[in-house]
């Protein structure tokens, strides 16, 4: 961020030599006040394409599950051939 100015809300870069603006977090709270990192937004890409991304090279059937496009691996998965 070398002498970067950065929206605190959006993230977009308002001064500096930085080419991009900074990838969003993607959170989640908990029912009991907890809040956790599940991931992260590349460049110009939207938090539910950054999630679908990231869970469908980690975790596949929760992809699948959340309607992930192009996830496999999921209760629906096709039977394996004999």
């Amino acid at each position: 961020c070398h002498e970067g100015v950065f929206d605190a809300r959006s993230g977009e870069v308002t001064a500096g030599p930085p080419p991009r603006g900074l990838p969003k977090v993607v959170v989640v709270e908990q029912d009991d006040g907890s809040v956790w990192a599940v991931g992260t937004t590349r460049s110009g890409e939207s938090v539910e394409e950054g999630l679908c991304r990231q869970l469908g090279g980690e975790r596949p059937e929760l992809a699948a599950r959340i309607g992930c496009p192009g996830a496999d691996g999921g209760a629906e998965a096709p039977p394996r051939a004999a």
